[in-house]
């Protein structure tokens, strides 16, 4: 009688456990569908046509997924983006605290996806932008003092260390930009140029980086071969994972091509009408 019931109740254990184990096995299950959901609607915000109302939106939507799923890499890193996409698209001196503050958030975002995996090149590219938006917000002088350039050097360097095509060449492109756009005596338009041709090498008819490369030769004083640049920027069609951006840098290309005649050399500012960005975009 006692063997009965001791049989009874290992059964029923075993029973309650195997219920435990299914339960939790549904609930990761319905957890993994549910981030896949807003990582599938997150994309398309960002690769859609341009829209302020759309990035909002998706910075907003992003702002309630990462309580819900505090360790998931792919919200993490995809809200840092999404904060950065509002930014990059900011003017340096009218919205400085918005970018400070997008800045701030995104970096929180960023460092924990990169401790959620550490060898993650998406953490780590998208902390180097976080960089940037704050290094913005708080201006060059407080960048340079705090070292946000080293910091920016650094995920750049580790992106294109892991992989060099990732992103059409996004780590070098991006870096490429930061020499073009900081301060003497760390600007490097040697060191921006050939940074520029290795993204180049990568996905040839990329637009943003075209038009990078347009205004490092500009500040060279190589005004024929920036112009060419700036032309293709606008005679060529881009790649379709571009295709959200080409206003905007049509529209930088033909800003560059009207100020050709009045650039310094080593003095001119970034096409696009934002002087004094610290940092780059991808």
């Amino acid at each position: 009688m006692e063997r009965s019931f001791l049989s009874i109740v290992r059964m029923a254990l075993a029973a309650a456990l195997l219920a435990a184990a299914g339960a939790a096995v549904l609930g990761e299950a319905a957890n993994a569908g549910e981030i896949s959901s807003i990582v599938a609607v997150s994309d398309a915000r960002f690769d859609g046509p341009e829209s302020e109302q759309a990035r909002e939106q998706d910075l907003q939507e992003l702002q309630k997924a990462v309580p819900e799923h505090q360790d998931s890499y792919d919200l993490l890193w995809r809200a840092a983006r999404a904060a950065w996409a509002i930014g990059d698209r900011l003017d340096d001196e009218k919205a400085s605290d918005r970018l400070k503050a997008l800045g701030k958030q995104a970096l929180e975002w960023a460092e924990r996806a990169v401790a959620a995996r550490p060898e993650g090149i998406e953490g780590r590219f998208y902390h180097g932008l976080a960089v940037s938006l704050y290094g913005r917000g708080i201006g060059m002088f407080r960048s340079m003092l705090k070292g946000l350039g080293g910091e920016f050097e650094s995920d750049m360097e580790s992106v294109i260390k892991k992989s060099p095509g990732w992103g059409c060449g996004a780590g070098y492109r991006a870096l490429g930009r930061y020499f073009y756009q900081v301060p003497r005596p760390k600007r490097d338009l040697e060191r921006s140029e050939e940074l520029l041709r290795q993204s180049l090498k990568v996905s040839p008819n990329w637009l943003r980086t075209r038009l990078y490369l347009a205004d490092t030769l500009a500040a060279e004083g190589r005004e024929q071969e920036a112009g060419k640049e700036y032309r293709f920027v606008l005679e060529h069609d881009p790649d379709p994972a571009e295709a959200n951006e080409t206003q905007t840098l049509r529209a930088g290309a033909r800003e560059g091509l009207a100020g050709l005649s009045q650039r310094a050399p080593l003095t001119a500012a970034p096409a696009g009408g934002k002087p004094g960005k610290a940092f780059a975009a991808p």
